[in-house]
């Protein structure tokens, strides 16, 4: 009785949360988005061999799909260990990922929308073997200056967005199966260092690196710059990691969070779904029908994170977001293709770089 009745205030609770609502609307439609700019990626690579070569050199194999969870536990602990020697550069490397993604990100929106008067953004620099759009360069700069010189939690989440684009656009799942071994491995390293790290290293190690934040760069130029105090009030001394999305609370108490890997990874999977429905001769463009296998997992993705946070009110204690998410997209997709009679094909599906048809 007890616990229903803490199940049924925390459901409470989140069900009347502004933020709550906010970032899952946003962390949904990220996500979604992200699957569509990877399946736009599929058309581009039709007529450039370069983006080819890079698309099928980010599929995941058997073995790298068990070898994955370990390399981030490696790349966990050294942040952990070394973050006072590294932060500079992680920063400055993830801020350079995340325009990458953004590029992606504008160009795939703004070619799908065929919004004319943005279409000469698109004029490409003369940068061999990918000839990069000028005006969506130019943006991604800006934007990431933005953010050395100001902060804030929206550049914050403009930038993450674009990290999640470009993971989910380089890392293809070929077949469900993969998917499984992938996702489910995931979910163990999700668990063990959210809830086992603390007894170990005396820290939950996962919330210790996603609040951790670097010196900034900028900060650093200015000062040996010299520049006036009041130009130097404006740039943060720290800059949080780009490892995660940010939404202040409606009362003023802080931001809630959401780290990219609960964006990023499921992503990979509803990436692999658009594509199965194009493959299947569903849907040429993406739909949010409950008949695709997109819609589907795009729904349990909602679903699951909403079930994350009610736990993490429950529990009052940060949850592994992926125990909720990966076991619900897993699901949808698979009760989908057992129902259509398709789930052998999604089992052994062959590798996929670009599905025939038009661009989705």
């Amino acid at each position: 009785m007890e616990m229903s009745k803490v199940a049924v205030e925390a459901v409470v609770e989140v069900a009347s949360d502004v933020t709550v609502h906010g970032m899952i609307a946003f962390a949904t439609a990220c996500v979604g988005y992200a699957a569509v700019s990877a399946t736009r990626a599929d058309a581009a690579a039709e007529s450039s061999r370069a983006m080819m070569e890079m698309l099928t050199t980010g599929a995941v194999d058997g073995t790298s799909a068990l070898v994955f969870p370990l390399m981030l536990s490696a790349m966990l602990l050294a942040m952990y260990f070394l973050f006072a020697y590294i932060g500079v550069f992680v920063a400055l490397v993830a801020i350079g990922y995340a325009v990458a993604g953004l590029i992606l990100f504008l160009h795939a929106a703004i070619v799908a929308a065929g919004w004319a008067p943005l279409m000469a953004l698109a004029s490409p620099l003369p940068i061999p073997p990918w000839p990069l759009p000028r005006g969506y360069v130019a943006l991604g700069l800006a934007l990431a200056a933005g953010w050395l010189g100001y902060g804030g939690w929206v550049l914050n989440n403009a930038l993450a967005a674009g990290m999640v684009v470009l993971v989910v656009t380089l890392m293809r799942l070929p077949n469900l199966k993969i998917g499984y071994a992938l996702l489910l491995g995931l979910v163990v390293f999700d668990v063990a260092w959210v809830f086992y790290s603390a007894p170990v290293f005396g820290d939950n190690v996962m919330v210790k690196v996603a609040t951790s934040e670097a010196v900034n760069p900028a900060r650093t130029v200015a000062t040996s710059l010299s520049l006036p105090g009041r130009l130097l009030a404006y740039i943060p001394r720290k800059l949080p990691m780009i490892n995660k999305l940010v939404v202040p609370y409606s009362d003023g108490r802080g931001y809630a969070m959401l780290g990219l890997g609960d964006l990023a990874l499921p992503g990979v999977l509803l990436a692999f779904g658009l594509r199965m429905d194009r493959k299947l001769g569903k849907r040429v463009r993406p739909s949010l029908s409950l008949r695709t296998y997109f819609g589907c997992a795009l729904a349990a993705y909602y679903a699951g994170l909403w079930l994350a946070l009610v736990a993490s009110r429950m529990m009052r204690h940060p949850q592994p977001a992926l125990l909720y998410l990966v076991p619900a997209t897993l699901a949808a997709i698979s009760l989908r293709g057992l129902v259509a009679g398709e789930l052998r094909a999604l089992w052994q599906a062959k590798p996929l770089v670009a599905a025939d048809g038009p661009p989705v």
